[in-house]
Order: structure tokens, then sequence, then C-alpha cells
């Protein structure tokens, strides 16, 4: 649409470009001119008014609206490519924040991943962790034995586990082999007996009776044959005796191979019978072997779960037993701190003890000194005069 618009140094505006121009003073057609697709040097003028004068101001007033509208319409337009710019970038910063929530998705795909790879590495390092346990367990319930006794006690723990699983594999497949053969072997059966009832005939005294009575029609026919056959030589009548006789023979053979071939064949129906019933019976066996193995199973893997209970409740009460004794030690220290520091001050106070007896034994000493010298001082202090009473003087006393 736009190729085929004429060419204009300015795009098409958009509709609310048309719409600003409503509030201007210039005239519809001035307006209506600068509307899209009408080029600007085509602008249409205001027609002139009567009077030279006054189509003198029009004009000019004509040129300064037109003026006016152009500088507006720019104004619009740049206004309409400054928003376009925006929408450009917003489109460009929502197609980012769509590649980058997809990275993110993608991201978190791979997390999700990576979580559920830890999480299967987390329960299988839970079950070795359980089995170490409860070996530890065991072998704290037997004792202490030596490290030399605990690694062939996890090594016949190990053969013991691959042994149960492979008889555990091998029941399996036993029990897959035996359902295929008892299958096989219904499957036989019933087309022995389909073979048995298309082959069946009737028995050996039927069969011995149509012959006794083929027999004895034979030999009418070989009367009424021979009886009318007087004119044939008796050689071809020998002949012919001797193929009804041989043809006779080999019934009744075949009618006592028959017999004997139902006979085997009853009694290999019977044998396959009793082989299905053995099957049967050994495939029951082996299903009451697989339910008594899962049900041990059962029974193991609850006692794995009581056991990872108790393992839990024990290290919890080590972990308990570990904070108490921390603590305990803590406290031990502290009072030994509080010791120190007592009998660092038991120390000073007895230092400053015997400080304070010495000063006082000084004090005593002095005081014992000053008693002295005041019990000395008047003897010191006498004048030192002959016995008599000097003149003036006191009276002589006698010394204590």
């Amino acid at each position: 649409k736009r190729q085929s618009l004429p060419s204009h140094p300015y795009p098409p505006p958009p509709e609310r470009t048309k719409q600003a121009f409503v509030h201007l003073r210039a005239p519809a057609a001035s307006v209506s001119a600068l509307c899209w697709p009408v080029p600007f040097p085509q602008l249409p003028m205001r027609t002139a008014r009567p009077g030279a004068a006054a189509a003198g101001k029009d004009e000019q007033s004509d040129e300064l609206c037109a003026e006016s509208e152009v500088a507006e319409f720019q104004r619009v337009l740049e206004d309409h490519y400054e928003s376009r710019r925006e929408a450009q970038a917003e489109l460009a910063e929502a197609r980012a924040q769509v590649d980058a929530a997809a990275m993110e998705a993608q991201h978190c795909e791979l997390l999700t991943t990576d979580i559920r790879n830890m999480r299967l590495e987390l329960v299988r390092t839970n079950a070795e962790l359980a089995g170490k346990q409860r070996a530890v367990l065991e072998v704290q319930r037997r004792g202490a034995p030596s490290k030399q006794q605990l690694q062939r006690e996890l090594r016949r723990c190990a053969e013991e586990i691959k042994r149960l699983a492979s008889d555990h594999d091998g029941l399996a497949l036993n029990l897959r082999t035996v359902t295929e053969e008892h299958a096989a072997l219904k499957c036989r059966a019933a087309e022995l007996t389909s073979e048995c009832q298309a082959f069946a005939r009737p028995p050996a005294s039927t069969l011995a009776e149509r012959a006794e009575e083929q027999r004895r029609v034979a030999s009418e026919e070989l009367r009424a044959a021979t009886s009318e056959l007087t004119r044939e030589s008796e050689a071809a009548l020998a002949a012919r005796a001797r193929d009804e006789a041989e043809t006779l023979e080999a019934r009744e053979a075949e009618a006592a191979v028959l017999s004997e071939s139902r006979a085997h064949q009853v009694q290999r129906q019977e044998a396959y019978e009793v082989q299905c019933q053995e099957v049967d019976r050994a495939t029951e066996e082996a299903r009451a072997e697989v339910y008594e193995l899962q049900g041990e199973k059962e029974r193991l893997d609850q006692r794995a779960q009581e056991l990872e209970r108790e393992a839990a409740l024990n290290l919890r009460a080590e972990r308990k037993a570990k904070e108490q004794a921390d603590r305990s030690h803590k406290e031990i220290l502290a009072a030994s701190a509080q010791t120190k520091v007592l009998a660092n001050e038991n120390e000073a106070l007895s230092r400053e003890r015997i400080s304070y007896q010495r000063f006082a034994l000084l004090l005593v000493v002095l005081a014992v000194a000053v008693l002295v010298i005041m019990q000395q001082a008047p003897v010191l202090l006498a004048p030192q005069s002959g016995g008599g009473r000097g003149p003036g003087g006191p009276p002589p006393t006698h010394r204590r």
C-alpha cells in the first residue's frame, strides 16, 4: 500500500496525527491539505478576499498559519517516530526477556534432571548406608571382632546377597521355562488328542468280525466263482485264492498295527497327562517358592526399615550424648578456669595477709620500743650529780 502512494519526504501519519489538527485555528481547507497523501508543495492557498490590504493581511496570516501547521505536523511526526522507537525498544526488550525466559526454562529442565539424578544417587547412597549400618549393628550385636573378621563378614554378606539374587533370577527363569514347557505340553496334548480322534478305529474284535465276515463273503464268492468258472484253469483259481488270502492277511495285519498304534497313542497320551500333572505340580511348587521368597523379601524390607529407624534413633542419641559431653567438657573447662582464678585470688590474699602480719609485727616491735624508751626516759633525763640533794635540785630517788 505504501509503495502505491506518491513519493513524499514524510511517511503517512497515524490517525492521532489527523486528530491533532482539530484544535488549530487554521482553515479547514489548509488542514485537509496537510493530510496525507497530498504533498506539502501542493497545499492550497486561501482564496483572496476583496481589498488589497485585506488580501495581503490574509495571505500573511495564511502563511503564518501554514508555518505553524507545518511545525505542528513535524512535531507530531517526531512524536510518532519517538513512540515508534520506544515501541521497537520495548519489543526488543520483550524478545530478550522471552529468550531469557526460554534459557531459564531450559536451565530449569537441566536442573530438574540433575535433581532427579541426585535423588536417585541419594537413594542409592542411603541404601548402601543402610546396608553398612545393618552390618555394623550386626557386628555390634555379635561383639567387637577384628578388622579381618569384619572384612570376611562383609564379603560373606556380599556373596550371600549375590547368591540370593542369582537364586531369585534362576527361580524366575525356571518358572518362566516351566510355564512355557507347560503351555507347549498342553498344545502337544491337544494335538495328540486331535490326532487320536482323527485316527480312531473300531476295536480289534469288531475288526476281526469284519475280517471274518469279509472272509466268509470272499469264500462264498470264491465258491460261486469256482462254480461259475469251471471252465477256467485250476492254476488261475489257485492264484486268485492266494491273492484273496494275502489281501485278507494284509488287512488283518493292518488291523493289528492300527490297534497297537492306538494302544501306543493311548499310553503316550496318559504319559503326557502325567507329565502335565507333574509340570503343574512343579509350577505350583515354584510359584509357592516365589511367594515365599517375596514374603521373605518383604520381611527383610520391613526389618531393614526397622533397622534404619533404630539407626536414626541411635544416631540421634549419639548426637545428644555428644552434645551433652561437649557441654560437660565446657562446664569442666569453665570450672577449672574459675578454680584457677580462685587459686590466684587465694594466693594474692595469702601474700597480702603475710604482708599485714609483718606490718603488725613491726608495729608491735615499734610499740614495745616506744614503751621501753618511755620507761627509760626519766632515768636517762635525770641529772648525774652526787648522792645528796643539790641546791635547788629535786630530792634523790631510788632506781628501780
